[in-house]
């Protein structure tokens, strides 16, 4: 009797360890992609940087030519679409998994008109360094003023 109730102790602390290690699991699938800046407000002229965090199990990639549109809130968003690079628009910037990249824009990549934005950055999955850039998916920034 006492080797039976060792065992169900065995099984039950190793079914908890499957639980526990199944919902980090789930966890790491559902945080994906993070974005945030390093400030909620700028001055015009300022440099702003933006962090991404990659919790996914992919590689994502970033163009080398324009990796982000701002989007000013009080107007509808609407996709970029592409960016007139021509076949320079190459996927740099990769991040692996569990990996952050921090980008800087300097006060030229600012817009030139007050008000509430956020960023969106273009990135494409697993598709390799060097490789011409089409984007999968877009990635969305905390909103933030420029004053």
């Amino acid at each position: 009797m006492k080797k039976s109730k060792e065992i169900v102790k065995k099984f039950a602390v190793g079914g908890v360890v499957v639980v526990i290690l199944g919902i980090l699991w789930i966890l790491w699938l559902v945080m994906g992609v993070r974005a945030h800046t390093d400030s909620g407000e700028y001055q015009f002229g300022e440099k702003l940087r933006v962090t991404v965090k990659n919790w996914t199990v992919d590689d994502l990639c970033f163009s080398n030519c324009t990796p982000y549109h701002f989007v000013k809130i009080d107007s509808s968003w609407s996709d970029p679409g592409e960016d007139d690079c021509g076949p320079q628009n190459l996927a740099e910037r990769c991040v692996i998994p569990g990996d952050k990249k921090t980008f800087e824009l300097g006060a030229d990549a600012m817009p030139d008109e007050a008000g509430e934005y956020q960023i969106t950055i273009p990135f494409c999955k697993n598709c390799g360094s060097g490789q011409f850039f089409t984007p999968d998916s877009y990635i969305f920034t905390n909103k933030f003023q420029i004053k």
